[in-house]
């Protein structure tokens, strides 16, 4: 942690800021410390350089936790050798056609945003931290899960980069601070996504930015396994489903595979084995529907099937297990950023909502 840091986090229970007490330092950085707030009431502390403003009570995350720390690098560019996070960061959109060309998201953020306050939300295993703090901009990189103990210390100690654990929805972040929020595949999973939207927009500077996606649909599915398996601890979870998936998917594609889409067998597999593997990737992949993405990429250019394995494997975890899963159309989306109060946004994409809004 970076004392300059104590400027922009605050109590999450109170608002106020914090002092800093007890500091160990390593590596030029506070390793290890407690941070209390102004009242005295509340304490926090810092561990391997990252502020810990969580408490048991308003974490729902557990379970992006367990998933992240044990898949940690598998979907970092740097790992698969693909750029599918540098261009759905820095590209242009290309649609959704399954061509591999261009990217399914396609922010077309600039590659340089010196002199820039940036703020990453949910950065999980840093798939996109990676890339944000080359582009000379000030970035603040928060999860309310465990996640963050998976980023790289190069990142974490990178010097304009500042990583915390907290939860955006709690006053832990001064207001009026940030040019730009990147909050991808994350404001589905939080409580209420158009209250969410109300806080980033008090976390933006006037005419800041905010990019994020929603998953698409009007309809929160959820059914009675998913509300099961959602009572269970997150290692049991993990332990049951990184069992069970790999036999079942491929039971469930090879019942499938001598039919089509619309005959009476596939819509039977599919609603019975429906648990493992729900958005069916493995079985998209094997017939090529889904070349725009990193995992199908990976997987033909390097014949790692044992990565597609692990890539449903994980998948499926996230999937079924997260607390909260609301998705949203695009009017729905449009309606919440109009409520809130940004001055002009746009929505684009297919099977899911990709957004821009201005303050």
């Amino acid at each position: 942690m970076k004392e300059k840091l104590l400027e922009i986090i605050r109590c999450p229970v109170t608002g106020t800021e914090l002092t800093l007490n007890n500091a160990m330092v390593e590596n030029g950085e506070i390793k290890t410390a407690t941070l209390t707030s102004s009242d005295g009431r509340y304490s926090y502390p810092v561990i391997n350089y990252i502020p810990r403003l969580m408490t048991d009570s308003n974490n729902y995350s557990q379970s992006w936790g367990k998933l992240w720390g044990e898949t940690a690098a598998i979907l970092r560019d740097s790992y698969t050798g693909e750029q599918f996070h540098e261009e759905t960061l820095f590209g242009e959109y290309g649609g959704e056609d399954n061509d591999g060309v261009g990217s399914p998201f396609g922010f077309n953020w600039p590659r340089d945003l010196t002199g820039q306050r940036v703020l990453e939300i949910g950065c999980g295993t840093g798939n996109f931290t990676e890339l944000l703090y080359t582009t000379g901009a000030e970035l603040l990189s928060i999860d309310m899960s465990t996640a963050v103990d998976t980023l790289p210390s190069e990142v974490v100690l990178h010097p304009n980069v500042n990583v915390v654990q907290t939860d955006i929805n709690t006053p832990s972040i001064v207001r009026n601070y940030f040019d730009k929020i990147w909050l991808f595949q994350v404001l589905q999973h939080t409580p209420v996504p158009a209250d969410t939207l109300v806080t980033m927009r008090e976390l933006l500077r006037e005419n800041g930015v905010i990019a994020f996606t929603s998953y698409g649909g009007s309809i929160r599915y959820n059914p009675l396994s998913y509300r099961v398996i959602k009572k269970i601890p997150p290692n049991i979870q993990w332990a049951l489903i990184s069992l069970l998936t790999p036999a079942l998917v491929r039971l469930k594609y090879w019942l499938r595979v001598p039919f089509t889409r619309e005959s009476f067998v596939y819509k039977v597999v599919t609603k019975l084995l429906y648990v493992a593997d729900p958005r069916d990737i493995y079985i998209r992949v094997r017939r090529r529907e889904l070349n725009d993405y990193h995992f199908a990429k990976y997987y033909f250019r390097t014949g790692d099937h044992d990565y597609l394995i692990k890539f449903v494997v994980l998948n499926t975890f996230d999937r079924i297990t997260p607390e909260y899963t609301n998705n949203a159309s695009h009017e729905m989306i449009e309606d919440w950023l109009s409520d809130a109060g940004y001055s002009s946004f746009e929505t684009w994409g297919k099977g899911g909502v990709r957004a821009s809004a201005v303050k």
